[in-house]
């Protein structure tokens, strides 16, 4: 488990955004840049933080439920993550692998999260900005959780029967 999947965590968002690219370059996967003037990518990474998710083709779909549902994103915003050479190229290797079944598969093994996300929605103060404010990275996970009244999924409810593919996270 990884330090920020936590609901108490210690970290700042400055370290838990590090911790989960540490994570990410140990399991050697790419980590990606923003380009000049973007910080798209730094805002998906920061998602994962500040929701307590890792990688796995699951928590990226309760992900995607959290911040179309938690988050203030923009269209423009999404649609710039989703236009990186590198996302679509991921995309596009991912679908042809698994397919259509494993994909449907995915989304009905991921309506159980959905209902729990809603559920920790309600408990929401204000949406979490997707393009967050730099002041935002020196402080507490806990603290921001907090303020924005975000309670993680517990590690129970994030236990679903993981898909199994070439990019797999083994740990």
């Amino acid at each position: 488990m990884l330090d920020f999947q936590n609901q108490e965590c210690s970290l700042t968002l400055r370290e838990g955004i590090e911790h989960y690219r540490e994570y990410l370059k140990k399991n050697g996967k790419k980590v990606l840049d923003d380009q000049e003037g973007s910080s798209t990518i730094l805002g998906h990474d920061a998602t994962h933080v500040i929701f307590g998710l890792d990688t796995s083709l699951e928590e990226e779909q309760i992900l995607n439920f959290w911040t179309l549902f938690g988050t203030s994103f923009t269209w423009k915003e999404i649609m710039a993550y989703n236009g990186v050479e590198e996302v679509q190229e991921f995309n596009k290797d991912l679908f042809k692998e698994l397919g259509v079944m494993n994909f449907l598969g995915l989304g009905i093994r991921s309506v159980v999260s959905f209902f729990q996300v809603l559920r920790n929605l309600r408990l929401k103060k204000k949406k979490w900005p997707f393009i967050f404010p730099n002041e935002l990275m020196d402080r507490s996970v806990t603290s921001l959780r907090e303020e924005y009244g975000i309670k993680i999924l517990t590690p129970e409810e994030r236990n679903v029967k993981k898909i199994q593919w070439s990019g797999s996270i083994l740990e």
